[in-house]
């Protein structure tokens, strides 16, 4: 049995978890965790039934005001909670209250104002449901009366898969649970589209006008009543091995690891191509936004990089028509060409071109970037997609170039979108259960990819720009930071999510950025230097294009923590380890091929890099 030849682990030194501080409250069959503002993992005699019931304020461009706890109280009886909103102009205040009914069922109910007029997309309660209940049946009953069976999508749903909810019921392990809405009229998004690990039913129905007006002193009020009835079924008394073993496929290519610049933080040509960090990753994804004048300083310190290029242009107004080749207008068509005079030097291994609004590729500004192209004598792989989320290219795939009948519509050369975990919440635990669900995503943009390589990126923690925001014209700003960028583990969540979106069909991942406050490292002051992460990505990054070994299941399927994730290189098959938990683990790596390690500890979140013998290879 061949033992690890070399191993370096990237374990955080000791301190205390990432995530945040939790009350855990118990009352009768039910027991829950209070996260901050967030009521969560609702449990039923130890079974999980609801991710999440929480209470949001939405801004009229969905921006998300802090929900701050002034007070919280707890007792046998019930969990209260004294709420207020700040941010974003917003004033709402109230009082959610957890209670266990005489008959067993639990009820989360919201009380609340606003002390000022506030102009909203959505105020009230959401209810998170858990993303194991992909193909469960589900039946509803609609605010008018009528009953339909439906299901909860497996393949990520680009719409809202029910709606006009005043019910809803389905069966797990055994039991049957029953979650009632008073208030509001709800509906229900599949949110697996932005890595969320949910499907969440929400109130107020979309198909109402947004946003509306709260007055000064209007009363809100929601209830969200869950029951579960029936016997669960007898839980495995299988007993837990000591050390948990990963089985690994040999299966396509490892996709190449990349990092971006976007138009903000723009680093010098010789920062770029001196960082340690970088050394190892080939590729730059640079992000020139047109419409900022700094867009010229962008391109030329990454052609005087000498790394090669991943670009992604973004117009510096919206095209008049996005069908139509003749549709861009002078602005576009100088911009577009003035860009790509500054590309010519390049090493341009593909390019893509989106809509300042829409943030998708479409026939009309795609032709014109061949055109554009062609001009200056540049031969280059050409993309389609979104730049913002999985949820576009979900929803707009059928409008991308070449997916029309219009012989002089030509298809891309490869598919593109980005992700970001915690476009909906900034809690901890989006960031970490966003993993199993960016193993769903990359799946399903395989599938729409067809026989298109898929690019995805970057991968950011909070989002690049605000692709919902209602005020037209209004110029991008620089994206928020984290506190997370530059946590230790989260070195061990950017090897996990290799280790979920690496399949066939998937090329290349770009994570961050290569430098600042949203980066693997940075360029300024004591600071100065790379990130936790930043170990991760270079080891990852070195093995870009190898033969790729992948996981047989999923954590997210199994509910085991640690992620792993392997390639063939000339010394051996290098495995990756990503424990994301608060517990130490012990895991042995089995390849399909029959070698084997001999036990791995990773400590709570911690990864870990083993080489093991080649297949073939024998002592």
């Amino acid at each position: 049995m061949p033992h690890p030849t070399a191993a370096d682990a990237g374990n955080p030194t000791t301190r205390a978890s990432w995530l945040p501080d939790a009350t855990t409250w118990q009352s009768g069959d039910w027991s829950l965790e209070v996260r901050d503002d967030e009521i969560a993992d609702l449990r039923h005699r130890g079974d999980l039934v609801l991710r999440s019931i929480r209470m949001v304020v939405r801004d009229h461009n969905w921006a998300t005001p802090e929900l701050l706890v002034d007070e919280l109280t707890t007792n046998d009886q019930a969990v209260t909670l004294t709420v207020h909103s700040e941010g974003y102009g917003s004033s709402v205040e109230g009082v959610i209250t957890v209670s266990v009914e005489p008959d067993g069922a639990l009820t989360v109910d919201w009380r609340g104002r606003s002390r000022e007029e506030y102009l909203t997309n959505r105020t009230g309660l959401v209810v998170l449901h858990p993303p194991t209940l992909a193909g469960t049946e589900l039946t509803v009953l609609h605010d008018d009366g009528t009953r339909d069976a439906l299901v909860f999508p497996d393949t990520i749903s680009p719409h809202q898969p029910v709606v006009s909810i005043r019910e809803l019921s389905w069966e797990t392990g055994g039991r049957t649970v029953h979650v009632a809405f008073a208030g509001e009229v709800f509906e229900m998004e599949d949110q697996r589209n932005w890595t969320d690990a949910s499907y969440k039913t929400y109130c107020r129905p979309l198909e109402l006008p947004f946003p509306y007006l709260l007055q000064p002193g209007e009363a809100l009020a929601q209830s969200v009543t869950v029951r579960v009835s029936g016997t669960p079924n007898a839980p495995s008394l299988a007993a837990t091995p000591a050390c948990h073993t990963l089985r690994l496929l040999d299966s396509g290519r490892f996709p190449d690891i990349t990092t971006s610049v976007g138009p903000f933080d723009i680093p010098s040509a010789p920062e770029i191509a001196d960082a340690p960090w970088l050394a190892s990753s080939d590729t730059l994804l640079i992000e020139p936004n047109l419409a900022l004048p700094g867009w010229v300083d962008l391109v030329r310190a990454a052609v005087a990089s000498g790394k090669a290029l991943d670009v992604r242009l973004v117009l510096p107004e919206e095209p008049e028509s996005h069908d139509a080749a003749d549709g861009l207008g002078a602005t576009n068509e100088a911009a577009l060409d003035a860009c790509v005079a500054e590309l010519k030097p390049a090493r341009l291994v593909r390019i893509a071109v989106f809509s300042p609004h829409t943030h998708t590729t479409r026939p009309g500004p795609t032709a014109a970037l061949r055109e554009s192209l062609s001009r200056f004598g540049i031969e280059t792989r050409v993309l389609g997609g979104a730049r913002s989320h999985f949820t576009e290219l979900n929803r707009e795939h059928a409008a991308l170039p070449g997916r029309s009948d219009d012989p002089d519509d030509l298809p891309t050369e490869g598919i593109v979108f980005s992700m970001t975990p915690l476009f909906h919440a900034l809690h901890t635990h989006q960031v970490v259960e966003s993993v199993a669900m960016h193993a769903v995503v990359a799946r399903d943009a395989v599938a729409i990819a067809g026989e298109q390589p898929v690019h995805v990126g970057p991968v950011t923690l909070r989002s690049r720009f605000n692709n919902v925001s209602t005020d037209a014209g209004s110029e991008p700003e620089a994206p928020p930071s984290d506190p997370r960028q530059t946590a230790p583990e989260l070195a061990a969540w950017i090897v996990a999510s290799v280790a979920a979106i690496a399949r066939p069909g998937v090329e290349s991942i770009s994570y961050f950025e290569a430098f600042g406050p949203r980066g693997l490292g940075s360029f300024e002051g004591e600071a100065a230097g790379p990130t936790p992460a930043a170990a991760a990505f270079a080891a990852l990054s070195a093995v870009s294009g190898c033969p790729l070994w992948r996981l047989d299941a999923n954590p997210g399927d199994t509910g085991h923590p640690v992620w792993a994730v392997g390639a063939t290189t000339a010394n051996g098959v290098v495995v990756f380890l990503a424990n994301l938990a608060d517990e130490a683990s012990e895991i042995s790596v089995q390849l399909a091929s029959g070698e084997r390690t001999g036990p791995v500890a990773l400590e709570p979140w911690g990864w870990a890099r083993v080489t093991m013998r080649a297949p073939g290879l024998h002592d």
